[in-house]
């Protein structure tokens, strides 16, 4: 599904150059629900950066399907094949929860009424029902905030989720919950899931743990 071919992305931080990856190479199963876990600055973010194209590799190259990420227009590759779920949950403030898990396929050009009805089936699956559409997101908890943004990313289509550090703002029951519904669109819908995060608890429900540090993809988690 992703393939990453010895990987590297540098800047300039305060006139120091800063390898924030170095030579990764890895691979993103369909159906497959991975967690990337290391201390701060080990790298965990700019790989997720990277993966979403919002940055380009100093070296190396990304893969989706078999093809270079950078051929697609950025804007569909992020609507329609890899889909990022925010920590801060990033819901517009001015839409209803049925607005806000819309949006993307308005610029997707899907069909209004089709598209409705899936994001009404997108929210019962998560447990929001219909007295949930109109509320604002100013009216729901952390973990509600956090389903519709699930919902929001499953309505494009989009059969890669990225999230990063989802259940950074949520509490235990919460963050556990959201863990398995990333279990369920793995093994059920068979979408490729890939978490950035630094709780060992969400990171035992993933099928798979890449352990990050200085920027390395480490072959031995004792290493950490």
């Amino acid at each position: 599904m992703i393939e990453l071919r010895n990987v590297s992305y540098s800047y300039i931080g305060k006139n120091v150059r800063v390898d924030a990856v170095k030579s990764i190479s890895c691979h993103f199963e369909k159906g497959k629900f991975y967690a990337l876990m290391g201390p701060s600055g080990s790298g965990k973010s700019t790989l997720m950066q990277l993966i979403n194209a919002l940055v380009q590799p100093t070296q190396g190259s990304i893969l989706y399907q078999g093809k270079p990420i950078e051929t697609f227009r950025p804007n569909e590759y992020r609507l329609k094949y890899v889909s990022l779920i925010h920590q801060n949950f990033c819901l517009l403030p001015f839409l209803n929860v049925l607005e806000n898990v819309l949006y993307p396929t308005s610029l997707l050009k899907i069909n209004k009424q089709e598209a409705r009805i899936q994001a009404i089936k997108q929210l019962e699956t998560l447990g929001l029902d219909a007295t949930y559409h109109k509320r604002m997101p100013s009216m729901l908890s952390g973990g509600e905030q956090q389903r519709v943004a699930i919902a929001r990313a499953m309505c494009t289509g989009a059969p890669v989720l990225t999230a990063d550090e989802p259940t950074g703002n949520l509490d235990s029951e919460n963050a556990r919950h959201i863990a398995s519904i990333f279990s369920h669109l793995a093994h059920e819908e068979k979408k490729t899931i890939i978490m950035v995060t630094h709780d060992p608890e969400m990171a035992k429900q993933a099928d798979i743990v890449l352990h990050l540090k200085d920027g390395k993809l480490l072959l031995n988690p004792s290493d950490m």
